[in-house]
């Protein structure tokens, strides 16, 4: 059975409110066990709130565009109880917006306890997201209220579908998901603000088997993330899932695990996916007591830049870390994480920071090209070779010894004629009587933990070796809280 609003009466000019008529369709088509509801292209229709039941397929045509409101007096609240004492007129700054535990309080486009619902069609939904404004900066707009109104809402929804759609100018986050199962979004393209806070992509909350493939997405904050918010704990981990074949731009992250982590994450594959432009790529973030296992990434590039000091990251192509929201609750465990056949390049580099309750287990990091590159080109003199060969060096040696954060920083410094390049672990600094001798063949500060990675004692000797031959130093340097190891080389 199927139903076109513009038969039914929707005016489909953009300015008057189809909402009643578009939920009109909705309804005959569940009053007959299902049905398609179409919104023929060419026109524009605005709409409040409506509710999606099950069986029913949303079809927004080609050139058909589904406008939200910009009246808020047009979006129902979810319940009676989240609507007490909330004023969605009251503005709050984004900073406090970390306390938010996935319950919004109004809806756009929402469906909650259903069974096959679906929307498609390659027209366009718009979020109209200049309703939500409030300090408008030069590198960020923070939304005037909190929670704002999400564009898609799912709630406990089975073998959801969207598919072949552009959605573009959230105000909010995208589409969220929560406790659903059985679900797959596939070709869809969503288009939002970049400098438009809170506005991710796609947020999968304690959800199960979810294949995200072929879409396109561009947002500040996250393009897809995986959460497990506080709020819906009783919906289980989040596990199952797959996302491939997926272009990501963002302000953020382009794909997170957290930072709402009240649950577990098991299962997950991302694959074959090109991210480009983003200020983190790839990024592990447990705050809570969730714990992150069985994580396969593979075959994917991942172009990052320091985008705004308002957005969260430093250019990492890849952040796994683990450090507790709160002192009083530990935050969970990282534990069978593989990262096969990724290019990196970009202004930040690789981050890994566990600590001793929540150890990174298991890690696995496998033909992993990482290209550093900075806003400001930096040439020197030296053989391309040579320097890759002491540079892979320095990372061994801060991989095998990083201790305590299990922190590893990569950075330059410049001085009138040289470059020094700095690669940093946190741990335990080298004893002062051994700092001479660790340029010696064979020789070892630690000969039992050497033992342990394998360490034959003759790496930093080849450092000493090829920055003599350069006419260049090297060095250590011992931090309060880790050692740095240093090389110059000629600018002139």
């Amino acid at each position: 059975m199927g139903y076109r609003v513009m038969e039914l009466g929707a005016a489909g000019d953009g300015k008057t409110n189809d909402a009643h008529v578009i939920q009109k369709a909705i309804d005959l088509c569940s009053e007959q066990g299902g049905g398609v509801v179409i919104m023929e292209g060419g026109h524009t229709y605005l709409s409040g709130s409506i509710v999606l039941k099950s069986h029913v397929e949303l079809v927004v045509e080609t050139g058909a565009v589904l406008k939200a409101s910009e009246d808020l007096n047009d979006y129902q609240y979810i319940s009676e109880l989240a609507k007490r004492g909330h004023d969605h007129m009251v503005e709050v700054p984004t900073f406090v917006n970390c306390e938010y535990d996935g319950k919004p309080r109004q809806y756009f486009i929402y469906s909650r306890d259903t069974d096959g619902v679906r929307i498609s069609g390659g027209g366009v939904i718009d979020g109209s997201e200049e309703i939500y404004y409030g300090e408008v900066r030069e590198d960020q707009i923070d939304g005037a209220f909190y929670p704002r109104i999400p564009l898609i809402l799912m709630e406990h929804c089975t073998h959801l579908t969207i598919q072949n759609v552009t959605i573009r100018k959230s105000g909010f986050w995208t589409t969220h998901l929560v406790g659903c199962e059985e679900v797959e979004i596939s070709g869809v393209r969503i288009l939002n603000n970049r400098m438009m806070a809170n506005c991710d992509g796609i947020d999968p909350d304690h959800c199960k088997h979810v294949r995200i493939s072929n879409c396109h997405i561009e947002a500040a904050d996250d393009c897809i993330v995986l959460k497990t918010t506080e709020a819906n704990h009783h919906y289980g981990p989040c596990e199952d899932i797959v996302i491939s074949g997926c272009t990501l731009a963002s302000t953020s992250a382009a794909i997170k695990i957290g930072t709402e982590s009240v649950d577990d994450f098991k299962d997950i594959i991302i694959d074959n996916c090109s991210i480009y432009d983003t200020n983190r790529g790839i990024s592990f973030q447990l705050r809570d007591q969730g714990n992150i296992e069985n994580v396969l990434i593979n075959n994917c590039v991942i172009r990052t830049k320091n985008v705004s000091e308002c957005w969260w990251g430093f250019a990492e192509p890849i952040n796994i870390a683990s450090i507790n929201r709160k002192d009083e609750i530990p935050s969970g465990k990282i534990k069978g994480l593989s990262i096969t056949n990724v290019r990196c390049k970009g202004e930040g580099s690789i981050y890994i920071a566990g600590k001793d309750s929540a150890p990174i287990e298991d890690l696995t990091l496998n033909n992993i090209r990482l290209e550093l590159e900075n806003s400001e080109e930096a040439w020197v003199w030296g053989d391309e070779f040579k320097v890759e060969e002491v540079i892979t060096n320095y990372m061994s040696n801060a991989i095998n010894h990083a201790d305590g954060e299990k922190l590893i920083r990569v950075f330059y410094t410049r001085s009138e004629d040289k470059l020094r390049v700095s690669v940093f672990n946190t741990g335990q600094p080298i004893p002062e009587e051994d700092i001479e001798k660790i340029w010696v063949k064979f020789y070892k500060v630690d000969k039992a933990r050497t033992r342990e990675y394998g360490g034959s004692g003759i790496g930093l000797s080849i450092v000493k070796a090829i920055m003599d031959s350069f006419h260049q130093r090297c060095g250590v340097i011992n931090h309060e809280d880790g050692v740095e190891f240093w090389m110059e080389l000629a600018t002139k």
